[in-house]
């Protein structure tokens, strides 16, 4: 990912999401991941403003869109 992930219905987007009534965008903070919304948005099952920091886990639904952020793991750790 840059700086941003867009997400939504039209061709320009970065992931094509019929279902999204609005864009959703994902944005690198200096501390944080973020995300944009113009429609109703939920971070971790309550309501949310337009534009709100994520932390290292979180669920988002944005209409009957949900998708969820995870930490990725930098490195393998052996078995």
């Amino acid at each position: 990912m840059a700086d941003t992930l867009l997400l939504g219905r039209d061709e320009q987007v970065h992931i094509q999401v019929p279902d999204l009534p609005e864009p959703l965008v994902l944005f690198r903070n200096k501390d944080a991941l973020g995300i944009r919304h113009r429609g109703k948005l939920f971070v971790n099952g309550k309501a949310a403003q337009e534009r709100c920091l994520l932390g290292s886990h979180a669920t988002v639904a944005a209409g009957d869109v949900t998708l969820a952020i995870e930490p990725v793991l930098s490195r393998l750790v052996p078995a």
